[in-house]
């Protein structure tokens, strides 16, 4: 019995993870796979209409920059979380602040937090800990404004709607 499933006339591999052969970076590729086209030597198609295959090399054009910028976005204000995340749990179970660690965060997470420390008083927790509360609220407002720059680069980003040819 006749297999029904269409062959094509290329095969199919892995693409790279960095690169398609174009010189192209395909760090963000919708697919993880893709189809080589035949040899150069073979006669080119007669019709004009490009295969599947064409269409995705000549629509691919890389990582957009405005991707890239939300990603380091992203990138910071995950740093600024973890510092600021630490300088919370070492205040909470009262870390020996002539530690090198411990006043290497404090020393860095001191600018991000001075903004919001006039906000509210610390929060005594245990026998010797205090609970920041406006490192909570300086954690809160870099994840706002982190999500508000990501979401207005996305904005930024959004592919243009043009108008569509159809055959008639």
């Amino acid at each position: 019995m006749a297999d029904p499933t269409p062959r094509t006339t290329g095969t199919i591999e892995p693409a790279s993870p960095r690169t398609d052969g174009t010189g192209t970076s395909r760090a963000w590729s919708p697919r993880s796979f893709r189809q080589t086209t035949a040899p150069a030597t073979e006669a080119p198609a007669t019709t004009p209409r490009a295969t599947a295959v064409e269409r995705e090399r000549v629509a691919y054009a890389g990582v957009s920059p405005m991707r890239r910028l939300s990603q380091m976005v992203m990138l910071l204000w995950l740093v600024a979380e973890i510092i600021v995340g630490l300088r919370v749990i070492f205040k909470a179970v009262a870390a020996n602040q002539s530690a090198g660690f411990v006043s290497f965060v404090n020393g860095i997470s001191g600018p991000l937090v001075a903004p919001f420390r006039p906000i509210v008083g610390d929060q005594p927790v245990g026998n010797n800990g205090m609970l920041e509360v406006s490192s909570l609220i300086a954690m809160a407002v870099f994840l706002a404004a982190a999500a508000i720059l990501v979401a207005f680069f996305r904005i930024l980003a959004a592919p243009k709607a043009r108008p569509v040819a159809t055959d008639v």
